[in-house]
């Protein structure tokens, strides 16, 4: 089973992904790190489940790249975009935020986890909320991937 993980947050991704090889060796994970790498990998190859950052750089953030312009809803966006091109994924957020947005575009995650539902209900799955200091996300994340393994 091929896992995308997408996300800016280097320790965030290690533990998401460290998590995933203990616990599930035998997934095959790719990470990007930003907006359009995810998008990329996403029409470049076939997956069988997404994990998504909702806030996301445009580009990698590397020495030479600041990452340009920050997106606040990227998650929300690929998930636009895999419409779009008619790619249908099982895809959860991950995210340790809960609200998204400045001013009067910011949106509560219980906001965003309606929309979503509403906009993609087959292939968004939820929202987890991630705490390098809490270990509830690790069920939840556990449980969803299981869930479509065996699927």
């Amino acid at each position: 089973m091929k896992v995308l993980i997408v996300e800016d947050d280097r320790n965030k991704l290690a533990n998401i992904s460290g998590f995933l090889r203990q616990n599930i060796p035998e997934l095959i994970l790719s990470e990007s790190y930003s907006y359009q790498s995810g998008l990329k990998n996403i029409r470049k190859e076939q997956f069988d489940f997404l994990i998504l950052d909702m806030s996301l750089p445009n580009y990698d953030i590397n020495a030479e790249e600041s990452g340009f312009k920050f997106r606040h809803f990227a998650g929300s966006e690929l998930l636009d975009e895999m419409n779009r091109y008619g790619y249908i994924v099982p895809t959860f957020i991950v995210t340790q935020f809960d609200t998204f947005g400045e001013g009067t575009s910011q949106k509560t995650l219980a906001e965003i986890d309606n929309e979503l539902i509403i906009k993609f209900p087959n292939q968004y799955f939820g929202i987890i909320f991630y705490s390098a200091s809490e270990e509830a996300w690790k069920a939840k994340l556990l449980d969803s991937v299981l869930k479509y393994c065996k699927s």
